[in-house]
């Protein structure tokens, strides 16, 4: 009797740029949403502690999330829509492998410091995740200039995340400077950029391209609205937060943080289908509408209202 053939996981995982990147960002998910409920109920409620290392879990749980976790997924999108923009030809594996199985390797190895305590391997971890993003820029940023030789008319959504990975990535190097020479100023800073100058934008750029094509598709009758003024209007107005937040101007902020929830509720107000429409748009839209939520939020707490962590 013939023996099956075995599954072969590379081909598999590598036959897409999003099947490994959204593996690892998936797993190591997970892997947080254990970690860290574990270290809450050691320092509260007085359950067994982990291993724990010279650096604080409280200074690794930001930096992982935003560094390494969010963009795995961000990585595993954009390395597959990047080309489909701007008519380009899909990436084969040669090109996103290496980003992918960056990632992956990279969290795994920070995952291990998280839960042995050891210092050494989170580290290392972070570096092998800067090395894979600083490929990945390579890689999609010679699709956008792919795109300019072409004579096309340029892809500002793609600009706008590629500029938005680039600072990502100065964001990791400080928390990799952090994770050597411990100068907390500089953890603080990844943190502040990581979040406002990489997470942020990508949302929000992501949302500008994708919701109204979305929506169009689906919902008969849509008019599509998605001016490049909006996008040119947020990244002012998170280069203003990022000054703020830098700086220690809380006015600065919060009045940017005002800006950002007028420029995202206008956003979810336009795209807000005027009739009916699938379960997975609304799905979609009513996740976005936590955007101006959440920017009020961060407004109130900037103008000095004690909302608390």
């Amino acid at each position: 009797m013939a023996r099956p053939a075995p599954i072969l996981f590379a081909p598999i995982l590598f036959a897409a740029p999003h099947r490994l990147a959204f593996l690892a960002g998936s797993l190591g998910l997970a892997t947080m949403a254990l970690w860290w409920p574990m270290q809450l109920a050691a320092l509260h409620f007085g359950w067994p502690k982990l291993p724990a290392g010279s650096l604080p879990a409280a200074l690794l749980h930001a930096p992982a999330l935003l560094l390494q976790i969010y963009p795995a997924f961000i990585f595993g999108f954009l390395l597959t829509v990047f080309p489909r923009w701007m008519g380009q030809p899909d990436l084969i594996a040669r090109q996103f492998g290496p980003v992918s199985g960056g990632l992956a390797i990279g969290m795994t190895v920070s995952a291990i410091s998280l839960w042995t305590g050891a210092d050494t391997p989170v580290r290392i971890g972070f570096l092998i995740c800067a090395a894979a993003w600083a490929i990945g820029l390579v890689v999609l940023g010679a699709v956008v200039r792919a795109n300019r030789r072409s004579g096309k008319p340029p892809c500002w959504h793609a600009v706008s995340a590629l500029a938005a990975l680039t600072i990502g990535l100065g964001a990791l190097l400080l928390v990799c400077a952090f994770l050597i020479a411990g100068d907390p100023r500089l953890l603080r800073w990844g943190n502040v950029l990581g979040l406002n100058g990489f997470i942020l934008p990508v949302f929000l750029t992501v949302a500008h391209r994708m919701v109204p094509f979305f929506a169009g598709n689906v919902v008969k009758g849509y008019q599509s609205w998605r001016p490049d003024w909006l996008l040119a209007a947020v990244w002012a107005l998170l280069a203003a937060r990022i000054a703020g937040e830098l700086a220690l101007v809380p006015a600065l902020s919060a009045l940017a943080c005002a800006g950002l929830t007028a420029c995202s509720g206008l956003m979810a107000w336009k795209w807000w289908p005027r009739g009916p429409a699938p379960g997975l748009l609304q799905v979609l839209i009513w996740g976005f509408a936590w955007a101006p939520l959440g920017f009020s939020l961060a407004a109130m707490a900037s103008f000095g209202l004690p909302l608390g962590l």
